[in-house]
């Protein structure tokens, strides 16, 4: 019988405790949020992604754990933590209900698909459609429970300005007699419209009524001009009721004190407005 081997003693490490995993958030977020995992061992990590840090930043929805590796033992698992990514909303769209580019004074509706949880912007408007009447670009926001987001690509919107309102300048007087007339000039060369309908960039008239033009530059219409308004005179004749001497003195100061009040009403006049005057009437004497 041989002799007895050396003695060869065996003894059993107690595994590392379990870690214990802490979340510096919360554990659901959309997309492009994140949550830092930390362990409660410094040191001996072993993450179920394979990282060895203490802590790990995690994007991307799943469960979690980590072990702590002590030599040749390791740990049981620590407790899982899940994280999720929320869904985003689908990005809305907007549809505008008329040209996007249109002179000053115009306007186009935005209207947007969005159900709900929409924000305009600019504005800050949360309704289906809102009513543009200035230059920007026009984009809406969409949420939904989760908090998360999505944005609609810009719609831009263009207001030209309206050309220079243009002018009107007589030829001459603007009381007129029967059978005389006066030439209406437009300060612009071309692109006139009157409203008596002429393109041209003068008229003659001779006739009542109020004159205006417009200037289309070729992509907008001004303001309508200052009216001119034209008024013809009446002739009084008095051949049918023949004057005596004393009755021609008191009507030809009459008509001197009438040719006064039409000449100062004609200096108050500053708009070129054509009035019924007095320049024609006609004083006769007797058995003429």
């Amino acid at each position: 019988m041989s002799d007895t081997s050396a003695i060869v003693s065996v003894s059993i490490s107690p595994n590392p405790p379990a870690p214990v995993i802490t979340a510096s958030g919360p554990v659901q977020f959309c997309p492009g949020g994140s949550v830092t995992l930390t362990s409660s061992s410094p040191t001996g990590n072993l993450w179920s992604t394979g990282a060895t840090t203490q802590s790990i930043i995690v994007t991307t929805g799943g469960t979690y754990t980590v072990q702590v590796v002590d030599g040749l033992c390791i740990s049981d698992p620590s407790n899982a933590i899940t994280v999720t990514i929320s869904p985003v909303p689908p990005v809305p769209t907007i549809t505008p209900g008329g040209p996007t580019t249109f002179c000053d004074g115009g306007s186009v509706v935005l209207t947007t698909n969005a159900p709900s949880g929409r924000v305009w912007q600019p504005g800050g408007q949360t309704t289906a459609s809102i009513t543009v009447t200035t230059s920007g670009s026009y984009t809406v926001m969409r949420s939904n429970i989760f908090g998360c987001t999505s944005t609609s690509l810009p719609t831009v919107v263009t207001v030209i300005p309206l050309p220079t309102t243009p002018t009107i300048t007589p030829s001459g007087p603007t009381a007129l007699c029967p059978g005389d007339s006066v030439t209406l000039t437009s300060s612009s060369p071309t692109g006139n419209t009157w409203s008596t309908g002429a393109t041209t960039q003068s008229i003659t008239v001779g006739t009542v009524g109020s004159y205006w033009v417009r200037w289309f530059d070729g992509t907008c219409t001004s303001d309508t001009s200052a009216d001119q308004r034209g008024d013809q005179s009446q002739s009084a004749n008095t051949d049918d009721h023949p004057q005596r001497p004393d009755d021609l003195l008191l009507g030809r100061q009459r008509d001197l004190d009438i040719e006064q009040r039409s000449r100062q009403h004609l200096e108050h006049r500053r708009d070129h407005t054509i009035d019924h005057g007095f320049c024609c009437r006609q004083l006769l004497g007797p058995g003429q």
